[in-house]
């Protein structure tokens, strides 16, 4: 069953909490890649026509005079128009939660319709419809906040059984404006990803990377005051702060990461330059945002200690989630720039990589694919690699009965942790329907096995 849809906009609201100083080393899992062909709608083989891997229908098109950025238009300026946009052919998985952002969005002041975004499952055969999750854009609520530009939307959905195909989708329809002009909806940036496990990296540009290809280096990420995002150290990405004037201040933040109330977040400068003449506060963490996405509940900041200068350097502050959070999002800002610094050089600082982690907590034993149930498809992980000496990607360490480390060989000891777990734990979904008990036969040739218990017998 498709999760609750969720959807935002983003609203920058810099304010500064408490600061406790901390210097520490990250560790990150993997972050989350997007799924989507074009993600920017650019105009991928120079033919002229913008948003290559796209469809659009109704009166919707793709083009690119906002500045050369390639977006997809929609068109409520008349009480007749319907019309949307969508993906092609992407391979999807059943029981997989995916999630889709409009990263981008310009809703114009006069916008009056029915905005929809979301994901649709099909068969093998990219024609059947097998299912959808569809959520509403409340438009009207973000231009009461202002927030005409720059409007992020997130939105979450499970595939259900047989799905083959998944289509992200942006469509309009109800048009009741009767305005002549500012009615429309542009859409410059989107992102489709398999919804992030914990453990794993969610900051979807966690190195400053030009993920559209538009030549613009910081996708993902917003920024205020004296900040940038350039590549002139040896061609490396990186997010810039200039503490290098007296009233100086800025910095960045994420956009479009889902939050759980309750859950603990780790964000993590991974690398960072502090030059020898940098003398401001250097200040980082996470912000929680409820459904409005415009009212922040809480935060987590530090100040870096910057006493210690040079390269490589990592800083990480660790925060949870309060009730209400809806959306969680880390910021990295500088501000009170000594106001007695004469020397205009090396006083800057510099932020290579970043990554956003929610903390793992108790694994199940033998839950090795991370579902949260031990059944056929952990067994099956365990027969078809059993011998091998690397764990397969996506593979859950952490349900090793030992607590330890995977000690070098997928064998006895991981088998056990399956069988004798078998049919714990709680899937949800339409895959939880169809996992079957495992068969006599399959039990009684591998009883043998089971003669040891793990680890220390």
């Amino acid at each position: 069953m498709p999760v609750t849809p969720k959807s935002f906009t983003r609203v920058w609201r810099p304010t500064l909490g408490a600061f406790i100083l901390l210097l520490a080393t990250g560790t990150t899992g993997q972050p989350i890649d997007n799924l989507l062909v074009n993600p920017g709608f650019e105009d991928l083989d120079m033919d002229m026509a913008v948003g290559d891997g796209w469809s659009a229908f109704g009166a919707a098109s793709f083009d690119a005079f906002f500045g050369d950025n390639g977006h997809a238009s929609l068109f409520p300026d008349d009480p007749a128009n319907i019309g949307g946009v969508f993906q092609l052919g992407i391979p999807g998985t059943a029981g997989t939660t995916y999630q889709f952002d409009l990263l981008n969005t310009r809703i114009e002041e006069n916008f009056d319709a029915s905005l929809r975004f979301g994901v649709e499952f099909y068969l093998a055969d990219d024609t059947t419809k097998i299912g959808e999750s569809i959520t509403v854009i409340d438009a009207a609520a973000r231009l009461a906040n202002g927030s005409t530009d720059g409007n992020t939307f997130s939105f979450q959905g499970t595939a259900p059984a047989g799905t083959a195909i998944v289509r992200p989708v942006a469509l309009y329809d109800t048009v009741v404006s009767t305005a002549t002009s500012q009615e429309n909806v542009f859409i410059f940036d989107a992102f489709l990803s398999e919804a992030p496990a914990p453990g794993n990296n969610v900051a979807k540009n966690p190195g400053f990377d030009d993920l559209d290809a538009n030549g613009l280096f910081g996708d993902i990420w917003g920024s205020f005051g004296n900040t940038d995002f350039n590549d002139f150290f040896g061609g490396n990405n990186h997010a810039s702060l200039f503490a290098d004037t007296a009233g100086n201040s800025g910095g960045f933040f994420q956009s479009a990461i889902l939050g759980t109330a309750g859950a603990e977040y780790t964000f993590t400068l991974e690398d960072v330059r502090v030059e020898t003449n940098f003398d401001a506060d250097l200040i980082f963490g996470l912000e929680f945002y409820g459904d409005d996405d415009f009212n922040k509940i809480g935060e987590s900041l530090n100040v870096a200690d910057t006493s210690v200068t040079g390269d490589g350097l990592s800083f990480d502050v660790t925060g949870t989630a309060p009730d209400g959070t809806v959306y969680v999002r880390p910021v990295i800002l500088f501000d009170n720039v000594n106001p007695l610094f004469l020397a205009q050089s090396d006083a800057n600082a510099f932020i290579f990589e970043t990554s956003l982690v929610e903390a793992v907590g108790d694994a199940l034993v033998g839950d090795f694919d991370g579902d949260g149930f031990v059944g056929q498809a952990d067994l099956n992980l365990i027969l078809l690699n059993f011998g091998d000496t690397v764990l397969p990607d996506g593979f859950n360490e952490a349900a090793l009965s030992s607590g330890e480390p995977f000690d070098g060989l997928i064998g006895q000891n991981e088998l056990n942790d399956v069988l004798l777990n078998f049919g714990n734990g709680e899937l949800s979904g339409p895959v939880a329907a169809t996992i079957p008990e495992p068969t006599s036969f399959i039990l009684l040739t591998l009883g043998g096995l089971m003669v040891n218990r793990r680890r220390g017998k």
